[in-house]
């Protein structure tokens, strides 16, 4: 008690304010007391004072400020965890609820599908025919049409040539024609233009032997 004494009188030679000594009442609890000493005071007070207690009466304002910050970053921490953890779960149970809906939806269409595609079946082997069917006569009207030109053609160079078409015979993918020309000359002519328009053109060299009035068999690759 002396030694307290000694630095209040210490304390008051320094501050010049008076010192006093005091402690909570029994009936009032000692986290509270700081408030109640202040409650104590009148408001607006002009005269200064220090109060002194000892460290146990000091409640939550003696804990460390270091163990105060890492307590808050924990329950922010722990906050965050619960935060996390309720809405992963909450997630994961509401996609569960929908994929379990889906699945029952497909399992329930699905025999709906099946029985439609097999009632569309036939008609998709008709269709598929059909496109068959449609192809094989596009290519042939196709062929056809080239066929007709290139006999067109034949037949032009053949009145170009001054030659005279006694007979036409197609045999698949040769033209065989019994032709008379004035010359030699004219059925070479013939000949001669043909091959350049790429069509092979096949002439006995026994029937040009003649110079004048020849008749030909000419076998042309159409």
């Amino acid at each position: 008690r002396a030694n307290v004494e000694s630095i209040m009188a210490d304390i008051e030679n320094d501050t010049k304010l008076s010192i006093a000594l005091v402690a909570p009442p029994p009936q009032i609890d000692s986290r509270l007391f700081i408030a109640y000493g202040a409650s104590e005071r009148e408001y607006g007070a002009e005269d200064s004072s220090i109060n002194l207690m000892p460290p146990e009466s000091s409640g939550r304002y003696h804990e460390s400020l270091l163990l105060k910050t890492l307590g808050f970053w924990r329950n922010i921490l722990l906050l965050f965890v619960v935060t996390f953890i309720a809405g992963f779960t909450f997630a994961s149970l509401f996609l569960s609820k929908q994929e379990t809906a889906l699945l029952k939806q497909k399992f329930s269409l699905q025999g709906s599908v099946d029985q439609r595609v097999q009632q569309v079946q036939s008609l998709l082997d008709e269709a598929k025919s059909f496109n068959v069917l449609a192809s094989a006569v596009k290519e042939a009207a196709s062929q056809r049409s080239h066929i007709k030109d290139k006999l067109a053609m034949i037949e032009r160079e053949v009145v170009l040539s001054g030659l005279v078409l006694n007979s036409l015979d197609l045999r698949g993918s040769e033209l065989v024609m019994i032709l008379n020309g004035p010359t030699r000359k004219n059925i070479l002519n013939f000949k001669e233009k043909l091959e350049k328009a790429g069509i092979s053109v096949i002439i006995p060299p026994a029937q040009l032997a003649p110079e004048k009035n020849l008749t030909v068999n000419a076998t042309v690759k159409i």
